[in-house]
């Protein structure tokens, strides 16, 4: 019964096609004249031989640069805004990542009440972490919108400074480490802060800390993870 199903070699070429096509394929150039007159119509439009494939297109495309751009401002805005934020016994004290260490006078009054090292350096930390958020966004944007003599320089370039994005990540990272090691708060329940108890945790950060802190982690994260598409 299988022998008589079986199908001789020629049926079997009419079946799948290969009579309509032929076994051997014409050339696509006609000759190779032609094929290098096509390349250097392509070289001529974009520089490249190889931008007219779908592999070797363009590196940085429009929505990439918008969502630099974006983390980027929201990188440079975050420090002007609203990082720590506490309710006391005299009323609601905010302050910024950057001109809340110019003012430090308003709660380093109660950094000193509490003692230790782990909030002191998380203060700092914070602080160099709202710095460095303006810098890297400022130079990001430059180097975004900067030309370079070949695309290769180019993205180079914007990608070695996304990748230094991780050194304030690093910091982040540094600031929650302080925060799951903590601190004892002698008499930190009298102190008049609302929220504060006798110890300080991640949780008492996350309590305190305000938008513009996690808008400017945001942007570096973006920013960081854009640097590994590159």
């Amino acid at each position: 019964m299988t022998e008589q199903n079986q199908i001789s070699e020629e049926e079997r070429y009419k079946y799948i096609g290969f009579e309509t096509f032929g076994r051997k394929t014409r050339p696509f150039w006609r000759d190779e004249e032609e094929r290098e007159s096509y390349v250097e119509g392509i070289k001529k439009q974009l520089g490249s031989v190889f931008r007219n494939s779908v592999v070797y297109s363009e590196v940085m495309g429009l929505s990439d640069r918008i969502a630099i751009t974006i983390a980027s401002l929201v990188m440079i805005v975050a420090p002007f805004l609203v990082w720590m934020k506490v309710d006391t016994l005299y009323g609601t004290a905010s302050f910024s990542g950057i001109t809340g260490f110019l003012n430090m006078e308003g709660f380093w009054f109660y950094v000193e009440m509490i003692g230790g090292s782990v909030i002191p350096l998380t203060v700092y930390l914070t602080t160099v972490l709202a710095y460095l958020s303006v810098l890297f966004g400022v130079l990001t944007l430059v180097f975004l919108f900067l030309k370079a003599r070949t695309q290769e320089n180019y993205i180079r370039r914007l990608k070695s400074v996304l990748r230094l994005q991780a050194i304030p990540f690093i910091i982040f990272l540094a600031i929650i480490v302080l925060g799951l090691i903590g601190q004892r708060i002698p008499f930190g329940s009298h102190l008049g802060v609302d929220g504060l108890s006798a110890s300080y945790s991640i949780v008492t950060f996350i309590q305190f800390s305000s938008i513009g802190f996690w808008l400017a982690i945001f942007g570096l994260i973006m920013n960081f993870n854009k640097s590994k598409e590159l």
